[in-house]
């Protein structure tokens, strides 16, 4: 739980203040859909996952975002 809580937390924050931040960067959107597959590979493993999710990816995941991030400040 703490390491999902890790992944979600600079999303939560980054959408405080850019509401439309999923709807304008794909990389967001890509990552809030990885960390939902990240969550039923923890949690649901039976179910399986849509694509290939790990840490080690959302956090790949994550530097897009940001470098998304740092090419639209507005």
């Amino acid at each position: 739980m703490a390491m999902l809580a890790g992944l979600t937390e600079p999303l939560q924050a980054v959408l405080s203040e850019r509401p439309g931040l999923l709807l304008a960067c794909p990389a967001a959107c890509q990552y809030r859909w990885a960390l939902e597959e990240f969550r039923v590979s923890l949690f649901a493993q039976n179910l399986g996952t849509k694509i290939p999710v790990s840490l080690k990816r959302l956090q790949a995941q994550w530097r897009d975002v940001q470098q998304w991030l740092q090419n639209n400040p507005h």
